[in-house]
């Protein structure tokens, strides 16, 4: 039986990484996995190279994309094509780190009675050098949550293991879950990592692995380490509107937990994009409906954002910015308005102590950084 199957997506990948990679994957120490080698249009002598890795070790399967769709595609394309009981996606240009880890994962996963989930540790290093600490297979250094109500509480209460790392190179899932959640990953997007920490946080078990079990390697020719370029902001977009399509799907789940849905898909995606998208555009009139659109798509995935604004200060910043220019202050307004309106004692307490210094207030009372339309909005109705 094929227990794990490792999905490695490649396209142009340089050969120096591609062949670090493969080889750390020859090197496992377990015959029931397999490694799907997802060909994503290349056209140079990666292809051959993945081939050749075929033909001298049968647990490697080399596979030709239907058509490029970018790494999102091509780990759909793969994970149809997978048998395993878990799937864990790798990029070409990463190594795993050492030859017990696919060994130690099967054996945390037969002890922990199958979870959902299985998280380890990565580290960041530079093709060349290798980092003294391999995985050990230490099976006491294992957390686990082992049940969906674990999973809550833990999201709840900020537990680390589920917040540290948002990437899909330190997460392995149980393929059944994924077929169940309908998971995909969206074509044709840059960050498309972000779809994994929205899965996971469906998951009804999780075991974590202290342990280094993946070795990211720093490759300044990858797609995900450059400046987001022009070209790029079309890639953002698309995956927004993924993200959002996730949500709806799960929308009952993840309003158990929308602090931690607001941090991932709107506080780090829209926050990293800055609507570049629109901004690249020379047509106003465009930017202005593009904008709206991802605007409406907000609010529809974060209704309780203003109170969690409101629960957390000072601690949160701007994360609506300045949005004026294209979003009525009107809609800002109404957006916050009735979760605003429960604060108002304190507002009017604030007019009685200083009536004229009211941005000194909103300091103390840990809102000064608001969107600039609610500054007006705060003033007019209780310091004017």
């Amino acid at each position: 039986m094929i227990k794990i199957s490792v999905i490695i997506p490649f396209h142009n990948t340089p050969l120096n990484y591609f062949r670090a990679c493969l080889e750390s994957l020859r090197l496992q120490n377990v015959p029931e996995c397999e490694f799907i080698l997802l060909d994503d249009w290349s056209t140079d002598k990666s292809v051959i190279l993945a081939q050749t890795y075929e033909k001298k070790d049968s647990r490697f399967r080399y596979l030709r994309n239907s058509e490029w769709s970018h790494n999102g595609g091509a780990r759909d394309y793969g994970y149809q094509h997978a048998i395993g009981e878990y799937v864990w996606f790798v990029d070409s240009d990463d190594q795993l780190a050492g030859e017990n880890v696919l060994s130690t994962i099967i054996q945390v996963v037969d002890y922990y009675n199958h979870p959902d989930v299985v998280l380890c540790d990565e580290i960041t290093t530079v093709l060349g050098t290798r980092d003294p600490q391999l995985m050990e297979g230490d099976l006491s250094r294992v957390d686990v949550l082992a049940t969906r109500e674990d999973v809550l509480r833990g999201y709840a209460e900020g537990k680390s293991i589920l917040y540290q790392n948002v990437s899909g190179h330190n997460k392995i899932f149980k393929r059944t879950f994924l077929l169940e959640k309908q998971f995909s990953c969206s074509k044709r997007a840059i960050h498309g990592d972000l779809i994994f920490p929205m899965m996971m946080s469906l998951a009804s078990s999780i075991a974590y692995i202290h342990d280094i079990a993946y070795y990211v390697m720093y490759n300044p020719a990858s797609i995900g380490h450059g400046r987001v370029k022009k070209e790029n902001y079309a890639m953002h977009f698309r995956l927004i509107d993924h993200l959002h399509g996730v949500y709806l799907l799960h929308r009952d789940d993840y309003k158990t937990m929308h602090p931690y849905i607001r941090n991932l898909a709107v506080g780090g995606l829209l926050r990293s994009t800055k609507f570049a998208f629109a901004w690249s555009l020379n047509d106003k009139d465009k930017q202005r409906q593009i904008i709206f659109e991802l605007w409406n798509r907000w609010k529809t995935m974060l209704p309780h954002y203003p109170e969690f604004i409101m629960e957390n200060r000072p601690k949160v910043l701007n994360h609506v910015y300045d949005t004026s220019i294209y979003i009525t202050d009107e809609e800002i307004v109404s957006y916050f308005d009735e979760t605003l309106s429960r604060y108002a004692d304190e507002f009017i307490e604030a007019r009685k102590k200083d009536k004229y210094n009211w941005k000194l207030q909103l300091r103390k009372l840990g809102v000064l950084y608001l969107p600039k339309p609610l500054y007006r909005w705060i003033k007019e109705r209780y310091f004017s």
